[in-house]
């Protein structure tokens, strides 16, 4: 999967929600952790967006459970700081686990 597709979906999950959507999914603290990963994410700090990114995706796990859309949100933020890193069968295995949470076929 294009990191480049996976971060602009999650900018956009991340942005455009209302403030009633995020109160209904995962939080605005996940909210402002997935921002901030993707904001680092596309300034190069692969070290910290990963840490943003891995608090993000346990806040979202915790709060909504593992199969809620922002759980898989936050998996592909963590795989697209990963490509970006070249850790690619890491990255893999998130996005495989993003999509089967979307109902998405690869």
């Amino acid at each position: 999967m294009n990191y480049v597709l996976i971060i602009a979906f999650a900018a956009f999950v991340t942005f455009v929600t209302t403030p009633s959507a995020v109160a209904q999914g995962a939080g605005y603290e996940w909210s402002n952790l997935n921002r901030q990963a993707i904001g680092l994410h596309q300034a190069g700090k692969y070290d910290l967006a990963e840490a943003f990114a891995k608090k993000a995706l346990d806040l979202a796990e915790r709060n909504v459970g593992p199969g809620h859309k922002d759980v898989a949100t936050s998996l592909e933020s963590l795989a697209a700081v990963y490509r970006a890193m070249e850790r690619h069968e890491e990255a893999e295995t998130l996005e495989e686990r993003a999509a089967d949470i979307r109902g998405i076929q690869r």
